[in-house]
């Protein structure tokens, strides 16, 4: 049986995998409880996502009008998604 998973392959790895396929990037900080909501549900595999701390590169986020926000297939979206609304928004 093929189900398109790796083995072990857990449904935050395929999500990440994929966000980071497609050159999207999660713009937080440490100090929003959306973004640290945001970060955890990806666990282990938010190391694979690509994440502009906004505290820290301010330039990089002169654009980001509130956080957290996610830069998926050249569009802009704020605040919190969970790993059904990635997939969609993605095309994961």
């Amino acid at each position: 049986i093929v189900t398109g998973y790796f083995s072990g392959e857990s449904e935050q790895d395929k999500v990440a995998r994929c966000l980071n396929n497609k050159n999207s990037e999660l713009y937080s900080n440490n100090f929003c409880k959306e973004c640290e909501k945001q970060k955890k549900i990806f666990g282990n595999s938010f190391n694979s996502i690509k994440y502009v701390d906004c505290g820290k590169e301010k330039e990089s986020c002169a654009n980001i009008r509130e956080i957290p926000a996610w830069y998926i297939n050249a569009e802009i979206y704020y605040g919190f998604k969970d790993l059904d609304e990635l997939k969609a928004i993605a095309d994961c």
